[in-house]
């Protein structure tokens, strides 16, 4: 018995490992290139520095940030959650990238996807003076919460908004942190996260 269940989670292993596979993105030339890349749950992306300039691959929402990379580094990381992650370059915030995470779709009882139809709206209006409304859709009821960063990944404002029903839902930010202090003009992203799903945008607040 103890001889079939590890044969059969062996085979576990390398089915999921065979499964995932690494994504690569250059930086060249200031900029990543693709600057968009599109994975699977349980994908690995790595990006490898070709150019002789010093940068870094850094998420909007500080998920991950990878050392400083000089020429020839390489930095990697896992992305186990489908959602839309935004990032760029701390020594040249100009260079923008984004990883699109989707559910992977393995059809076995022991693997569990996340229904599609989940989707983080740009806000609007955008850019914005005083308030901007976010707007999502759930697919399925769930628990829903919306956290604002600024462009150092430090929160803004946090919104647990609770157990929420299938269809459209919005929020109104007005431009204010946790203690109603209002924020200054810049670039702010927002995080919706609903159950096992996350996707994050970005959003400009002018004064």
């Amino acid at each position: 018995m103890k001889k079939v269940c590890l044969s059969w989670a062996l085979s576990l292993i390398f089915f999921f490992s065979a499964e995932a596979t690494i994504r690569n993105v250059s930086i060249f030339d200031f900029g990543f290139n693709p600057a968009s890349i599109t994975v699977s749950e349980g994908d690995t992306v790595k990006w490898t520095n070709t150019g002789s300039s010093t940068h870094t691959s850094t998420s909007d929402d500080g998920f991950w940030s990878s050392p400083f990379l000089g020429a020839g580094a390489t930095y990697q990381r896992q992305f186990d959650s489908s959602g839309t992650f935004p990032y760029h370059c701390v020594p040249h915030p100009s260079m923008m990238g984004t990883v699109q995470v989707d559910p992977t779709d393995v059809k076995d009882e022991l693997s569990a996807t996340l229904p599609k139809g989940y989707e983080l709206f740009q806000n609007h209006p955008n850019p914005f003076n005083a308030n901007t409304v976010i707007s999502y859709r759930l697919p399925f009821p769930a628990s829903v919460t919306l956290t604002v960063f600024n462009i150092l990944g430090q929160v803004v404002r946090t919104y647990n908004l609770g157990q929420q029903s299938a269809g459209l839902h919005s929020t109104v930010w007005d431009g204010t942190s946790e203690s109603g202090i209002q924020v200054g003009t810049g670039i702010y992203l927002y995080k919706l996260k609903a159950g096992e799903f996350v996707q994050v945008r970005r959003m400009a607040l002018l004064k």
